[in-house]
């Protein structure tokens, strides 16, 4: 029996990540998916901290469609 799984994504942008979400729900690996956006992120890099835009997608799918979902955001 197949368990629901929720896959948490990034994106730079909003345009991407609707783009990202939309082949998903095309492919049929993705039930649906919310986008935030206008989200900020903090990282460490080089010794520093940096800070930029980004977007948050959760996707809620089955764990048997995950790597399949996986290979296609690769691809992306």
């Amino acid at each position: 029996m197949s368990e629901l799984i929720i896959v948490y994504m990034t994106s730079p942008t909003k345009e991407e990540a609707k783009k990202i979400v939309r082949h998903l729900l095309e492919k049929r690996l993705i039930a649906c998916a919310n986008i935030y956006s206008d989200v900020e992120m903090l990282y460490l890099w080089e010794g520093k901290i940096e800070e930029g835009p980004e977007c948050k997608i959760i996707a809620k799918t089955i764990d048997e469609k995950f790597e399949k979902l996986k290979e296609e955001v690769e691809k992306i």
